[in-house]
């Protein structure tokens, strides 16, 4: 060791002295990291002193690079677009001097003077990204992060609760470093509302980990300073529009202002039990029951009286006096089969409605996810809206099953020796153009995290299903009598499960998933002219509002220019007048929530006071029409396929666009939009690791939250296959090393 020819050096010395007396009593893993602290220290005492290294420590696209261009006073390193923006160590040093002992100690090479003045003797290195998808690059931000003087982490408001940081970057650093400074970049994009939040929500996580004396300093990235302009400072919000995102946002106010405004109506369901079986009375027969079924179900589900009950009480209670003492006839007994096809493949918009059902994934998330797999070459390009493959792809389609044989190989066993299925429900190149469906390549996935595994099981499931038979079913139909009164009852039986065995649950693994409507449910073995006794009971009920949007929902209305449809085949026919694009719609609603025009509240998405105003502010009808935009889009398309000409369609925007203008020019009433003054964090930033907004970040500040109960060994209410542990300061999962990053500090 060198002497102590310095404070810092003599402070190395003297903790060298304490480490070699107890060196028995402490264990051999921490004295190996003390005695490199202690070599460190001594080291940097020694060479070039006087200089201050700050160390610029990030992630890709954090800003990181930005910054160190801003506070140089000019571009001296590169701020990319592509993983990673930042290859190796760059110097930026002041013009006209370079400490080469100590850069060259450090293992700096690349070295740049900065255009501007830097203070005093300071050198600053812009360090590799720490999650650059090269390991040598994180490895040499942890060495040169251990050497430097002064650590400056880079944070941006969407990867700032980044769970790798802290846990496995800043609880190691913390050790080498009397003080870490956290700069929070692209704070200039947010609201004053926001920054507050995204402030002081970082500030919880950094004393949570032990990191109380690091201090957070908001800036902008581009200009690096906090004294950038404020829009909202002078009692104006900036406050945007646009062709898809204001008539997306016109969907959730609408949505959400036929729920406020619905009255709930009453009406009383007279059933029945004959032979252990429920029957149902029947208020709607005649042949106009089967043309109206689906028109009837959303009716039934979102607004007026059920036509199965009585919308008055005395006429109810008449019929279930009528039939007490009657007996049951069953009238009718009608046996049908049918078959049922497998499910389409994944256009991007279904994969992130599918993702969003079953694991809560944001669209963001589940886009972010398909791209990282279809970047390792597991599968094809995600950014689609088509189901279909073009014709060609069947002769792959063997190949890429064999792919798949090592994860999935009991699935593939009854499709091996037989011809694989060719149905133009799949396989259709008129319906492809640039790009096919998703589907697995058949290249064997390795180290998915589980956010990836569940979003690829997802898809090479759907793949392996469109080869399988149809599900073949039996639907029994029983209708009966008494006093008149017509009733109902159906069963499904499922003859063949077809293609449904791919996707068949696992109850134990299941038990939280609730089981479907359309579940098999068997009838005993009724006889027409039958008759014996039943017990009928009236229930009282009430209609039930539509229900709100949910990122699935939002997803599928966008799809369809805000029309409800179930139907695929439909739905694949109103694709051409959706809203937006399939690589764009997850970007228009996480534009809304930045802009704070949404919230969630749990799963579901409601519009803000800003919002709404937003959209009551704009009276002109065609700015914020689904119908319209999704028109827009059709005849864009045309253009495309040269079947609708551009001169005409810009001649009707021209046109429009006058009429808009004179009206708005006729309008002497000021509109104005007042800001909601508790813009809450932006749902998308949690969003993006697979977590729910908490109830108390978007509830209304009159309104108390649900408070859920937390109890050790309960299931993980983020992943829901941990179990939830109890640690010092929080509980957590037990999967937190396979990646779930839920976690709740216990209440002060």
């Amino acid at each position: 060791m060198k002497r102590a020819a310095t404070p810092v050096a003599a402070a190395a010395a003297e903790l060298d002295q304490i480490a070699t007396l107890a060196a028995s009593d402490i264990e051999p893993q921490i004295l190996e990291r003390i005695r490199e602290l202690i070599d460190v220290t001594s080291d940097r005492a020694e060479i070039d002193p006087t200089w201050c290294v700050i160390g610029m420590l990030g992630g890709t696209g954090a800003g990181k690079s930005s910054l160190v261009n801003a506070l140089a006073g000019g571009e001296v390193v590169c701020a990319g677009v592509l993983r990673p923006t930042t290859n190796e160590a760059c110097a930026v040093l002041p013009a006209g001097r370079e400490p080469k002992e100590l850069l060259g100690w450090l293992g700096v090479r690349t070295r740049v003077c900065a255009p501007g003045d830097l203070p005093g003797d300071t050198a600053i290195i812009d360090l590799p990204d720490i999650d650059s998808v090269e390991a040598s690059h994180a490895q040499v931000a942890g060495r040169l992060a251990t050497r430097v003087d002064a650590l400056v982490v880079v944070v941006n408001p969407q990867k700032y609760a980044d769970a790798r940081l802290h846990d496995e970057w800043l609880e190691r650093l913390r050790t080498s470093h009397a003080s870490v400074t956290v700069a929070l970049t692209h704070i200039d994009t947010l609201g004053v509302a926001e920054r507050t939040s995204i402030v002081s929500d970082l500030r919880r996580i950094l004393d949570e980990r032990g990191l109380t004396g690091a201090r957070v300093v908001p800036v902008s990235a581009t200009t690096g300073t906090l004294k950038f302009g404020d829009r909202s400072r002078r009692g104006a919000q900036p406050l945007s529009i646009g062709r898809v995102q204001t008539p997306t946002l016109a969907l959730i106010v609408h949505r959400q202002q036929e729920i406020e405004r619905f009255v709930p109506e009453p009406y009383w369901v007279l059933s029945t039990v004959y032979r252990d079986t429920t029957f149902t009375a029947r208020l709607d027969t005649g042949e106009e029951e089967e043309e109206g079924k689906t028109a009837e179900r959303e009716r039934t589900e979102n607004k007026g009286a059920t036509k199965r009950g009585f919308t008055d009480r005395a006429e109810a209670e008449a019929a279930l006096r009528a039939i007490e003492n009657t007996p049951f006839t069953v009238t009718a007994v009608t046996k049908k089969k049918g078959s049922e096809a497998p499910p389409r493949l994944f256009d991007l918009t279904a994969l992130q409605v599918e993702c969003n059902r079953k694991f809560g994934y944001g669209a963001d998330l589940t886009l972010e996810i398909v791209q990282q797999l279809y970047e390792a070459k597991y599968t094809t390009y995600p950014r689609v809206d088509t189901t279909f493959l073009p014709d060609d792809m069947y002769g792959k389609s063997k190949g890429i099953l064999n792919g798949l044989s090592g994860l999935y190989g009991d699935l593939l066993t009854p499709l091996r020796g037989e011809k694989l299925r060719k149905s133009k429900k799949v396989f259709d190149s008129s319906k492809v153009t640039d790009h096919h469906a998703i589907i697995p390549t058949g290249v064997p996935p390795r180290a998915l995290t589980d956010v990836q595994r569940r979003v690829y099981d997802l898809i090479a499931r759907r793949f392996i299903a469109v080869f399988y038979p149809d599900c073949r079913f039996a639907t029994t139909t029983v209708d009966g009598e008494a006093a008149d009164v017509p009733f109902r009852a159906t069963g499904k039986v499922i003859l063949d499960e077809g293609w449904r065995a791919v996707f068949r649950r696992d109850p134990a693994k299941d038990k939280n998933t609730p089981q479907r409507a359309d579940e098999e449910r068997t009838l005993p073995d009724f006889t027409k002219g039958e008759s014996g006794s039943h017990t009928p009971t009236l229930t009282a009920k009430e209609t039930t509002p539509p229900k709100p949007f949910t990122e699935a929902t939002l997803l599928r209305a966008m799809e369809t220019a805000g029309r409800t449809v179930d139907n695929e085949e439909l739905r694949d026919a109103l694709k051409e007048n959706g809203i937006g694009r399939p690589s764009t719609r997850a970007a228009i609603i996480q534009t809304l929530f930045r802009r704070g025009y949404i919230r969630r509240r749990n799963k579901s998405l409601e519009a803000t006071p800003t919002g709404v105003e937003l959209i009551g502010v704009i009276k002109e009808e065609l700015l914020k029409s689904a119908e319209l935009t999704g028109q827009w889009e059709n005849k864009l398309r045309r253009i495309e396929h040269h079947d609708y000409s551009a001169q005409q369609f810009i001649a009707e925007l021209k046109q429009m666009v006058c009429e808009l203008v004179d009206t708005v020019l006729r309008d002497a009433n000021p509109r104005r939009v007042t800001a909601s003054a508790s813009t809450q964090l932006p749902a998308q930033l949690t969003a993006k690791k697979g977590e729910n907004t908490t109830a108390a970040a978007t509830a209304p500040p009159n309104e108390k939250p649900k408070r859920k109960v937390i109890r050790a060994g309960s299931p993980c209410p983020q992943c829901g296959e941990g179990k939830v542990l109890k640690g010092k300061t929080a509980y957590g999962c037990s999967r937190w090393k396979e990646g779930c990053t839920w976690r709740k500090p216990f209440k002060k």
